[in-house]
């Protein structure tokens, strides 16, 4: 056989193999086209990993009271949320009213009459607006409320510890709330309390001292243990305790 025709026929075997192979090619980009395949596909973010969770989660508002709440969003780092009030026996300023619709945290003020039902509050993330998250309000009356601490006075030195019992006389049975507060606490730790939100009535907390060194003066080494009504702050007690090394 001539050179020339041996040449020809390889030709031709070799064009066979590369026409498949183009072939082979296009149908395989083609069909991972169709499938939302390939390096240029892009994967949208998924929403489902966002959520969002409002604190306090359930409360009591005194009439013309304000409650601060806040809203945490998981899983974006938007953290922006609208606020919205609604009630099944309420509509407008009757539900209460919000120091802002998109302000975190946001301050809610109660009406100044009862609403027949308790309102809610919700909060939708501007990450996904899907999602959301409710919590109730009961506005209720709080007149009458008082509060009396037991006992009244003590000296602690460092790391001592004393109980403290508080009664409240509350129909709606809306809690406590325990705070500390006095110049110690300006320089540091002015100690802690074992639970700071309590309800019902007759409720006790240990109060520990901090661990401290050197000598304050008299007027200056007293912390103030203050027990409120969890609706209406007005109504409170307090508790000095003296810290003496």
């Amino acid at each position: 056989m001539y050179p020339s025709i041996v040449f020809l026929k390889h030709s031709r075997h070799c064009l066979r193999k590369w026409f498949f192979a183009l072939l082979f090619t296009s149908t395989l980009w083609i069909a991972t086209s169709a499938c939302g395949g390939g390096n240029s596909a892009t994967n949208p973010t998924s929403h489902d990993q966002v959520s969002i969770s409002i604190s306090p989660s359930t409360t009591n508002v005194a009439l013309g009271g304000t409650k601060q709440f806040s809203a945490v969003v998981h899983g974006s780092t938007n953290g922006a949320v609208t606020w919205t009030l609604t009630g099944s026996g309420c509509s407008g300023v009757e539900c209460g009213t919000l120091s802002g619709t998109t302000e975190n945290p946001v301050t809610y003020t109660s009406p100044a009459s009862i609403p027949a039902n308790f309102v809610t509050l919700t909060a939708t993330p501007a990450a996904d607006q899907r999602q959301s998250a409710s919590v109730q309000i009961t506005v209720v009356d709080a007149t009458g409320i008082s509060v009396s601490v037991t006992p009244t006075s003590v000296t602690l030195g460092p790391g001592g510890s004393q109980t403290f019992t508080a009664v409240v006389n509350d129909p709606s049975n809306s809690g406590l709330e325990w705070h500390l507060t006095g110049f110690v606490c300006e320089l540091g730790p002015c100690g802690s309390v074992s639970l700071q939100t309590k309800t019902g009535t007759g409720e006790t907390i240990v109060y520990t001292a901090p661990n401290f060194s050197g000598t304050l003066p008299d007027d200056l080494n007293v912390v103030t243990v203050t027990v409120s009504s969890a609706i209406d702050s007005s109504k409170h007690a307090s508790a000095k305790v003296a810290l003496v090394n």
